[in-house]
């Protein structure tokens, strides 16, 4: 797919469809409105000014708790909030129905309920009112933010953004990049997750520099921590390594950038230079220098270490050392089955080692039983399985004996699960394959590694 040419906040993609479930987070988005200052000129007979205040004061601490609600995904919470706002900014704008304020703040309170309709029901409300027509600075940005809030749709926020921008770059400049910073990361994530890997860093890097004009150093981390991860995953090393570096020396003691950078490395195998960027990691882990929205991640760690050791214990030029390695790859898998007894990705690459690197198939048996029972949907387990109980023979009977029926039992025992195990292979594949699918697309990665 050709990109589109950049625009004042960077690229967007072509119009696909919109997924109104999917959250932005973005940081605080309500504007600041001022309350204070006299209501609307032909305002309805006894209208009480100190009234109206009141309510708007009252909504907009609503419109807070709701956003704050919004935020941590208690979408329902924020929901009900929301309509208290409204609610209460209904009742100000019957004392001043041309304040333009009060319909602002009721276009952002109606977009937490989700109603779009009339959330955009505000906004042409508003238009109505404003001398400025369709070209009014807030309103371009209260469309904006109903696009963001209420429609999950950040590439049509960033379009009224751009008109807001255009329209007059000195009205309310924080909290348009801010919104246009939140919705850049969204469609970056959103195009990571197609494997659009190049429109992803453009949009990342477009963040960046929204974040550095605004002045706020941990937004222009992110979205360059953001851009890394696209350029490495789109096998753009160099430049990927580059920014972590950098990231690694501003915040030497956040292991995500330690991580990433195991990553880019062993993506290349480069696994000599892998290893001391994952023992950071889980140095650093070790010294509470994490959190644990991450740490389930980190910690896999354990198993890119105990891979690059393998891997590295294998070469020529350490064949002397091979012994060393291999106990040390050992050490680590152990390390993450005793972090993370629920995974099976632990006992599988025991199991692996066992096999593959220590020729003991009758050891790592049992790590693969283990590894499958815990996730059926990883049928490489299975496949371990198969291929131990058909090409290698029973362990040694115990006690020892010689007796050919007992020995033609025992060989007979062994093989017996094979033909159960590839029927089951070959039944359940369509459906592992789906669930593989499912988690690919929800959480980028299928769980099997």
């Amino acid at each position: 797919m050709r990109p589109s040419a950049p625009t004042l906040f960077g690229p967007r993609p072509a119009s696909r469809a919109r997924d109104p479930r999917r959250r932005v987070r973005l940081g605080a988005l309500l504007l600041l409105l001022a309350f204070v200052g006299a209501l609307a000129p032909g305002r309805p007979a006894g209208a009480d000014p100190a009234t109206a205040q009141n309510l708007l004061g009252r909504g907009h601490e609503r419109l807070q708790e709701a956003e704050r609600a919004w935020q941590q995904g208690r979408a329902e919470h924020a929901r009900q909030l929301g309509l208290e706002a409204e609610r209460l900014f209904q009742d100000a704008l019957e004392q001043a129905p041309d304040h333009l304020p009060a319909l602002m703040l009721a276009g952002q309170a109606a977009a937490f309920t989700g109603d779009v309709p009339r959330a955009l029901a505000w906004a042409e409300r508003y238009a109505r009112r404003t001398a400025y027509g369709a070209k009014d600075p807030d309103l371009l940005y209260l469309r904006a933010f109903i696009a963001v809030v209420a429609q999950g749709d950040p590439e049509t926020a960033l379009a009224h953004l751009e008109r807001m921008l255009a329209v007059n770059p000195r009205v309310r400049p924080m909290d348009r990049d801010l919104l246009a910073y939140g919705a850049l990361l969204e469609l970056g994530r959103r195009e990571l997750k197609a494997k659009r890997n190049d429109l992803a860093v453009r949009h990342f890097q477009a963040a960046a520099r929204v974040a550095r004009r605004l002045g706020h150093p941990r937004k222009e981390v992110a979205a360059l921590g953001n851009t890394a991860v696209a350029l490495r995953r789109g096998d753009r090393f160099d430049e990927a390594a580059a920014i972590l570096a950098q990231l690694k020396q501003s915040e030497p003691e956040n292991p995500v950038w330690w991580w990433e950078m195991g990553l880019t490395y062993a993506d290349q195998n480069r696994f000599d230079e892998a290893m001391p960027e994952y023992l950071r990691v889980l140095d650093l882990r070790a010294a509470g220098k994490t959190v644990a929205a991450l740490d389930e991640e980190l910690r896999m760690a354990w198993l890119r270490l105990g891979n690059c050791l393998r891997h590295v214990g294998g070469r020529p030029d350490n064949l002397a050392r091979r012994a060393e390695f291999l106990a040390r790859a050992r050490d680590a898998f152990e390390s993450f089955m005793r972090e993370a007894p629920e995974s099976s990705l632990g006992p599988k690459w025991m199991g692996v080692l066992l096999l593959q690197d220590l020729n003991a198939p009758h050891e790592a048996e049992p790590y693969f039983r283990r590894a499958y029972a815990l996730d059926p949907t990883c049928d490489d387990a299975l496949r371990y399985l198969i291929q131990i109980h058909e090409h290698h023979p029973p362990p040694p009977p115990d006690p020892p004996t010689d007796d050919p029926a007992v020995r033609a039992q025992i060989e007979a025992s062994w093989r017996a699960p094979v033909a159960q195990w590839k029927a089951e292979l070959e039944a359940q594949a369509q459906g592992r394959k789906r669930e593989r699918d499912r988690r690919e697309a929800e959480t980028g990665t299928d769980g099997c590694m």
